[in-house]
C-alpha cells in the first residue's frame, strides 16, 4: 500500500512539474506575441512615416518641376535659345522640354513659320544628356 501511495505521489509531483513547465511556456509565448505584436505596430507607424515623407519629396519634385516648366518657365527659354542660334553641348531630356512646351503651349503647338519647332527624338540625341 505504501508503494502505491508513493507512486501516486511521484506520479502527482510529475504531473504538476508538467502543469507548471506548460503554465510557464504558455506566459512565455504571451510575452511573445505580445513584444511581435508591439513592434509590427512600431513598423506600421514607420512605414506610415515613410509613405507620408515619400508624398512630401513628391510634392516637392512637382512643384520644383513646375518652377522650370509652367508659363515662361527656364527650359521654355532654353529652347527658345536653341531657335535663335545658341548651339549647346547637352540637351534637356525630349521628355522634359515636350511637357514644358505642352504646358506653356496649352491650346495648340504653333506651327508656322519663325515659332518654335518642338525637338524630335532624334534632336534630342543629337545633343545627349550627360
Amino acid at each position: 500500500m505504501r508503494s502505491e501511495i508513493t507512486l501516486f505521489y511521484s506520479k502527482a509531483e510529475i504531473f504538476i512539474g508538467r502543469q507548471a513547465g506548460l503554465s510557464r511556456s504558455a506566459k512565455e509565448i504571451s510575452n511573445r506575441r505580445a513584444k511581435l505584436y508591439d513592434k509590427l505596430v512600431g513598423f506600421i507607424a514607420d512605414l506610415q512615416m515613410v509613405g507620408e515623407r515619400i508624398q512630401q519629396a513628391q510634392d516637392s519634385y512637382i512643384e520644383a518641376r513646375k518652377k522650370l516648366s509652367e508659363g515662361s518657365g527656364n527650359i521654355r527659354q532654353a529652347e527658345m535659345l536653341k531657335q535663335l542660334g545658341v548651339t549647346p553641348s547637352k540637351a534637356v531630356p525630349f521628355e522634359w522640354v515636350d511637357s514644358a512646351m505642352e504646358e506653356s503651349l496649352p491650346h495648340t503647338r504653333p506651327s508656322t513659320s519663325g515659332s518654335i519647332t518642338l525637338p524630335t527624338r532624334d534632336s534630342a540625341e543629337k545633343y545627349p544628356v550627360g
